[in-house]
């Protein structure tokens, strides 16, 4: 209810993140997509500055959390190393269907009975938070979607001075998958450039850190971190992983069919893939990447 007034005339979301993001897609989306290794949220908690001896309350933001994948990573390991009393966490996601699934993929573990765990409709531009409350905003897998100077501007009003903004992706390690170069070449990056939506890939999510609103409002320059994680699991688990991808998911069905048949081509054909093929277990490496930067105040 925290600035509801001015929520609907702020509130903004990409077009191919509104028709890919549904309910509908939510399950492809879970199934597809990796987790979060525990050393990426060990350097996030030590980034937020929260130990097993932290006795204040510690409030977090989470934008476009999506299903829930990296909203349960944080909250699973603070509670496995005992440090989850003292935070309150929010995650905001401006898709009702998704934050059906994080409800849903939550109940189990009662973060919202216990009040850790609070699920909100929100987006970059409009954060449900106070001015100069939050000890943390974080983005995981989404900050590309609303890199904005309006973005920055928000988020900085809700960060307590020196407090940091996270930034968290698993991208693909075409090092080491050279056949997922050859799915991004003939299938995402002709999907990416017909819907024009934003890739984490091309790092133009950087670009509003250096447009004139945004100027003074976070350290420089941004620091990184990279780790290394693999998804493995049946043809089904890199089928479900690209057909979630919003530029595909929106497209219409006899479009998807068609990428659906194209894919199946190359997991069936690429020569890398013949032990793959032999196992049944198909096996996707990600690049785990944390980019971070503090509120200045």
């Amino acid at each position: 209810r925290v600035f509801q007034s001015r929520y609907f005339a702020r509130r903004k979301v990409h077009g191919s993140a509104v028709k890919g993001f549904t309910e509908e897609g939510a399950k492809l989306y879970e199934s597809g997509r990796p987790s979060y290794p525990d050393n990426s949220i060990l350097k996030i908690l030590d980034i937020i500055g929260i130990s097993q001896s932290a006795s204040k309350e510690c409030r977090i933001v989470e934008l476009g959390a999506g299903t829930g994948k990296f909203t349960r990573s944080l909250l699973l390991y603070s509670q496995k190393v005992g440090n989850i009393s003292n935070l309150r966490y929010i995650a905001t996601e401006p898709s009702e269907g998704f934050r059906k699934s994080i409800e849903t993929s939550t109940d189990q573990y009662k973060f919202k009975e216990l009040g850790i765990l609070s699920v909100l409709d929100g987006t970059g531009s409009c954060i449900p938070a106070k001015d100069g409350s939050l000890d943390c905003v974080v983005a995981a897998q989404a900050f590309h979607w609303m890199a904005t100077e309006s973005t920055l501007v928000e988020i900085h009003r809700t960060l307590k001075p020196s407090a940091p903004l996270v930034l968290v992706w698993n991208t693909y390690d075409y090092k080491a998958n050279p056949w997922m170069r050859k799915i991004d070449d003939e299938i995402l990056a002709p999907a990416y450039k017909a819907s024009k939506a934003p890739r984490q890939q091309d790092l133009t999510w950087s670009h509003c850190f250096q447009a004139p609103q945004s100027i003074g409002l976070f350290t420089s320059p941004i620091q990184f971190w990279y780790g290394q994680q693999a998804h493995s699991g049946p043809a089904q688990n890199v089928v479900s992983r690209i057909m979630s991808t919003s530029v595909i998911a929106e497209k219409p069905v006899q479009e998807k069919e068609a990428i659906q048949k194209h894919l199946d081509s190359i997991l069936s054909s690429h020569p890398d893939l013949a032990e793959a093929r032999s196992s049944g277990v198909f096996t996707i490496n990600y690049v785990t990447e944390i980019a971070w930067t503090r509120s200045i105040k």
